[in-house]
């Protein structure tokens, strides 16, 4: 069982040093999967963030600690293709804190321009995750995005205990938001959300999801990674497979985002 130690300033620890793993590429062709059960997984999806992941990636490590002591974790890193120092910098930070498994799109940014503006690769991101948990099986997936500000330790308790206690399959969040924000997603994905699954879901997209191990690995074999379907927004393609495919849908509050 993997332990996640506490993170002090600079990254440093007395503890005895847990070496990361061999980066994975999207194919799955790398070695070095991890061989322990692992029952907490963290996806952090990532491109050109290392002026604010060091923030990110405490608050994500105190969670796991606080909320999670006895769990065993594992960090993903999924990168889209950054330029930066993004991926050296969360090794050097997790290392002998968490172990970090890096998986990388197996094209970069600037070749595979994905169709979600704000985020390229994203998508890609988010299925190399869902490999993943289809091949060590966790029983939490929790998905966060590396250039959120707001991410506290809390998050990881809100998003993570409804599926690890509760056996919830999907976590979506609800922020706290100024009443003519989100208009689109308030007037209309929400009302025809609610016509066609008979679940209330605000606001279903939002950079930090949590999904059962058996979701994750079910989803990402349906054809909506394929074809057609993949040209819509990965939100709506977790979202729709989860109340579409009967699991069990959770919103969780984690207040503002930034």
């Amino acid at each position: 069982m993997t332990t996640v130690l506490s993170m002090p300033q600079g990254g440093k620890s007395d503890t005895e040093t847990v070496a990361p793993g061999p980066e994975l590429t999207a194919s799955g062709t790398g070695v070095g999967w991890p061989t322990d059960t692992v029952e907490i997984m963290i996806g952090l999806l990532t491109l050109n963030n290392a002026g604010n992941i060091e923030p990110v990636l405490r608050s994500v490590v105190e969670g796991v600690r606080q909320c999670f002591p006895n769990a065993s974790a594992l960090l993903v890193n999924c990168d889209a293709g950054s330029q930066d120092d993004t991926r050296g910098l969360i090794t050097r930070l997790a290392e002998g804190v968490i172990p970090v498994c890096p998986v990388s799109n197996a094209s970069g940014t600037f070749t595979h321009l994905n169709r979600e503006p704000g985020f390229s690769g994203r998508d890609e991101s988010i299925q190399n995750f869902c490999l993943t948990a289809q091949r060590l099986r966790p029983k939490v997936c929790l998905i966060l995005e590396g250039q959120l500000r707001s991410v506290s330790p809390a998050w990881i308790d809100q998003l993570g205990r409804p599926v690890y206690e509760q056996g919830e399959d999907y976590v979506v969040p609800l922020y706290r938001r100024h009443r003519y924000e989100g208009t689109l997603a308030t007037n209309l994905l929400y009302p025809l959300t609610r016509a066609l699954y008979g679940k209330r879901l605000r606001y279903p997209s939002g950079g930090a999801y949590d999904l059962s191990g058996k979701f994750a690995g079910d989803v990402i074999t349906r054809q909506t990674w394929r074809g057609a379907a993949a040209g819509y927004s990965v939100d709506s393609r977790l979202t729709t497979a989860a109340l579409a495919g009967g699991y069990r849908v959770y919103h969780t509050c984690l207040g503002t985002r930034d």
